[in-house]
């Protein structure tokens, strides 16, 4: 499946994004609920793509990048998926460590 994709990345200029959309879609086992969230999908799969055109046509030893299953994520939606969350210190009762209190 990956040598599909990265063969697919290198032909992309000459294939139709949603093409490859498609082929990203069967890959992945994605769907999508409605027209709107598809082509919203679509949206963030083509920025993705030049993305990695662009940062793999750079020159030097430096590593790849390709597509996975997030290819079609806002970075909201990746950024929850790490889990970080800041704390309100407001509301927990948490005070900064200081000096005096060590």
């Amino acid at each position: 499946m990956k040598h599909t994709i990265l063969l697919l990345l290198s032909a992309v200029s000459a294939i139709d994004v949603e093409k490859a959309f498609v082929e990203y879609i069967t890959n992945y086992g994605k769907s999508y609920a409605t027209k709107e969230e598809y082509l919203f999908r679509l949206s963030r799969f083509s920025s993705k793509l030049a993305f990695i055109e662009e940062f793999n046509a750079k020159d030097g030893d430096h590593h790849r990048v390709g597509l996975n299953h997030m290819s079609d994520w806002t970075e909201y939606e990746y950024k929850k998926m790490l889990g970080y969350k800041p704390l309100n210190r407001r509301n927990t009762g948490l005070r900064s460590l200081q000096e005096k209190n060590i």
